[in-house]
């Protein structure tokens, strides 16, 4: 960024990057531009491709091999941008036209909401539901305030978020998911929870034998809580070491990722883990999933009988939507919240009211 904008000037942007095959090993591509502010040509407007060996898994500077100037302004990002404006003309009218059921409050408040809602992530007929329930509550008066709309609409959607009722938790619980949503830094969360908020003795198992590093982070989170932990590879040392922690208030289980396509991998898992009626299995899902990708999950992941859902990374995303939308598909609680990797501070009980300040932007 620093070599684009010494070419470009401070305004510089980049488009684009990729990685190509070139003479003396991997080359990367960088596609360049100083930001477009107005209907008029701004000089020195130049989109730059720049090409250079990785040297050891990094850039040793980055050179331009070519810089056409003067033309994006002119032609490509000028009738890109009279697209975007085309497309926001059309969608606004599209709105305005078939967007709302006769029964909704004319208005723009009504308008803006709905899509501040499909902006974040939350599918069309959600947000027509939420809404329409919303209106049905209000009168014309109450309608066209947007205060009053905002606080109907933030209550409607803190009804519609079910809760985990911490007090039917098993003596078990164990974290499943894909890979990379943040099961085992979580687990050391949960441990807090329980062992410094509830004041419980808390024991730890993990499963996790495969990934890369897996058995040094959690024997470090062990370390700093103070609590036993014992790792296994089979049912039957599984078994081993809940008789060991049979003393215990909970015992925190932690699985490997695997993808919701794995079949054989989710087999696997499910054959080591216990059958227990004391046992609570929590969903662990990205706050960024699309919702084609969780309901696979939800699918792929029901062999092990999960009772609530645990949404991780909430800090790294935007498009909070499937926070309501994932419960209303698994028709099951939601449990906690993380929000970052410091433990045990980013995780929070889940509650309606975070929900409805995440996808109204209220603070």
């Amino acid at each position: 960024m620093q070599e684009v904008k010494k070419e470009l000037g401070r305004e510089a942007v980049i488009l684009e990057t990729r990685h190509l095959p070139g003479p003396g090993g991997s080359l990367v591509e960088i596609v360049a531009a100083v930001d477009y502010q107005d209907d008029h040509f701004v000089p020195g407007l130049a989109i730059d491709h720049f090409c250079e060996p990785f040297e050891k898994e990094k850039l040793s500077g980055c050179v331009p091999t070519k810089r056409p100037t003067g033309f994006l302004a002119s032609a490509g990002y000028r009738e890109l941008r009279q697209e975007v404006v085309l497309m926001k003309k059309m969608l606004n009218r599209l709105l305005e036209a078939t967007g709302f059921p006769e029964d909704w409050p004319a208005g723009a408040v009504w308008t803006e909401l709905y899509q501040r809602l499909l902006l974040k992530g939350m599918p069309e007929e959600v947000c027509r539901s939420l809404l329409e329930r919303t209106a049905a509550q209000l009168s014309v008066e109450q309608s066209l305030s947007k205060k009053t709309v905002v606080g109907c609409l933030a209550r409607q959607i803190i009804s519609d978020v079910p809760l985990l009722d911490y007090e039917r938790l098993g003596r078990l619980v164990t974290l499943v998911g894909p890979t990379g949503v943040g099961k085992t830094t979580t687990v050391a969360k949960l441990a807090a929870f329980f062992h410094q908020q509830k004041n419980e003795e808390i024991a730890l198992i993990s499963v996790d034998t495969f990934r890369l590093g897996a058995t040094a982070q959690i024997r470090e989170y062990a370390r700093r809580l103070q609590v036993p932990l014992r790792v296994v590879k089979s049912h039957a040392a599984m078994e081993k070491a809940l008789a060991e922690f049979s003393s215990r208030d909970r015992v925190i289980i932690d699985t490997m990722g695997r993808s919701h396509h794995d079949e054989k991998g989710l087999q696997a898992l499910q054959q080591m883990l216990p059958a227990s009626r004391e046992a609570t299995s929590l969903l662990v899902i990205p706050a960024g999933i699309q919702e084609d990708d969780l309901l696979d999950v939800l699918v792929q992941f029901r062999r092990f009988a999960y009772s609530a859902l645990l949404f991780s990374k909430l800090d790294e995303t935007t498009c909070h939507g499937m926070l309501l939308r994932g419960c209303q598909l698994a028709k099951l609680p939601l449990s906690f919240f993380t929000t970052g990797q410091l433990v045990p501070e980013d995780m929070e009980e889940a509650s309606g009211e975070r929900v409805a300040s995440l996808l109204l932007d209220l603070h």
